[in-house]
């Protein structure tokens, strides 16, 4: 007699794996992730070969996730960023440089951004950009956060902006491209708008709900405190 009702996940899984088309996608899968891992380590070993060389023992990049990379490190990942190309040590080397607090040129970065495909990749370095605030890259986060084709890889650029180029010229942009992104132009304008753009927030914030208008309300408490 079949059994009625829910199946349990387990009788699920038996069934599943008496499937041979079950088997076969689940069997292709597990190889292509073990090639991905394959492709990762080798990517990754010479970076971490480089770092160990220079006194500094790590048994992946993604640990430097957890602390403020040094000096010595950050240089090295400098070094490495335009001979990488696997998307996930890309990935790796772009969050640890966003806890950087040494100095270095930002083109590195805006490479990457222009050169992948991956729009989660270049969201990421945005907001490396916007974290580290490298130099050297001014111009370019300007005319790349107004670039319609990179879509909404370009959100964090708004912070960057704020924080890389002159509040004059940013304050204009931003506010040119507020529908498009009202959350986060919000957030830059907390940290370089004035005067005008404190009326601006204060005329859209009823227009929007949820986070979007937190971050308004937040960016025209910050703002009012500062143009007191």
């Amino acid at each position: 007699m079949k059994k009625k009702g829910p199946i349990t996940a387990g009788e699920l899984m038996a069934q599943l794996n008496k499937d041979p088309k079950y088997k076969a996608k689940h069997k292709a899968q597990l190889k292509s992730q073990a090639i991905a891992i394959e492709l990762y380590d080798r990517a990754e070993a010479p970076i971490l070969r480089d770092i160990k060389n220079a006194g500094f023992k790590l048994s992946s990049l993604y640990e430097l996730h957890h602390m403020i990379p040094k000096k010595e490190i950050v240089e090295l990942l400098v070094k490495w960023l335009p001979n990488i190309n696997n998307e996930r040590v890309l990935d790796a080397i772009v969050r640890a440089l966003a806890a950087s607090k040494t100095p270095f040129s930002g083109t590195v970065l805006s490479n990457v951004f222009e050169e992948t495909t991956s729009q989660s990749l270049r969201w990421t370095v945005a907001n490396t950009i916007a974290e580290a605030r490298p130099s050297d890259i001014s111009e370019w986060v300007l005319e790349t956060f107004k670039n319609v084709k990179y879509g909404k890889s370009r959100e964090m650029l708004a912070l960057a902006v704020a924080r890389l180029v002159d509040p004059q010229i940013a304050n204009e942009v931003l506010v040119s491209m507020f529908n498009e992104f009202p959350g986060h132009v919000s957030l830059a304008l907390a940290e370089c708008g004035g005067v005008s753009e404190l009326s601006f927030l204060k005329s859209q914030k009823e227009n929007y709900k949820g986070w979007i208008k937190k971050e308004i309300d937040k960016a025209i408490k910050k703002i009012a405190t500062r143009v007191r």
